[in-house]
């Protein structure tokens, strides 16, 4: 526990010279979940394929970052996947749905 709180803290001093204003707790549960994502797999021509979607996931600008915004669309081809932070019922409890 002390060594999560330890961590915790590291990560919002780095956050804070960095001029980012983001929940650090959303954070890292956004890392697990990324972690937990299988690998990229080889791209594959759109010849090849009876459906084609096409993708373009712009990188999340320094003000977002510092208006806590945090960049929750993990793309791992085939599959994009967008993280969303939300709050439980009770207000307090932190979880992400995928």
């Amino acid at each position: 526990m002390e060594e999560a709180r330890k961590l915790k803290g590291e990560r919002e001093a780095n956050n804070e010279l960095m001029g980012i204003k983001v929940d650090v707790d959303f954070q890292a549960m956004v890392e697990v979940e990324r972690e937990k994502l299988a690998a990229k797999k080889a791209h594959a021509l759109a010849d090849s394929m009876k459906i084609s979607v096409c993708f373009k996931k712009r990188p999340i600008f320094h003000h977002e970052l510092a208006d806590g915004e945090i960049d929750v669309v993990t793309v791992r081809n085939p599959k994009i996947t967008i993280h969303d932070c939300k709050f439980k019922v009770d207000g307090v409890t932190k979880m992400i749905d995928n």
